[in-house]
């Protein structure tokens, strides 16, 4: 197939991860996968399909709210609840357990949405870190 012959060509592996969503027919999901998972799955996939992968990394990590009517059609109080800063730095810190070569955050433009909304503690976060 085209995908198998894609990834075979493929030099760099990329993923995403997410830890929790919320969808209209199941409600919020938080997925029980531990991080050693993600670097699991990379050597399958560089041993089995991938040999030429020198690399595997987070195209997007969940690092942002995830709600069932979209960021704008949820009122902000809803949006910090269902994910607060503190799982910024949890899912951060779990995706570099994972041992991938890089990290790339699903969210930034919503921290500056935050900040100019007198909530700028998420953007402060990721600087932190």
């Amino acid at each position: 197939s085209l995908w198998i012959d894609s990834i075979k060509q493929s030099n760099i592996f990329g993923t995403t991860l997410y830890r929790d969503a919320s969808f209209p027919l199941f409600g919020r999901i938080y997925y029980p996968i531990q991080p050693w998972f993600y670097r699991i799955r990379s050597e399958l996939v560089r041993k089995f399909f991938a040999p030429n992968n020198h690399k595997t990394i987070v195209i997007e990590l969940q690092t942002e709210a995830w709600t069932e009517n979209g960021i704008i059609d949820t009122p902000l109080n809803q949006q910090i609840a269902s994910f607060p800063v503190g799982r910024l730095t949890e899912n951060i810190k779990y995706a570099q357990r994972a041992g991938l070569d890089e990290i790339y955050l699903w969210g930034l433009e919503w921290y500056f949405y935050l900040a100019n909304r007198g909530h700028p503690e998420y953007l402060e976060a990721v600087k932190r870190l």
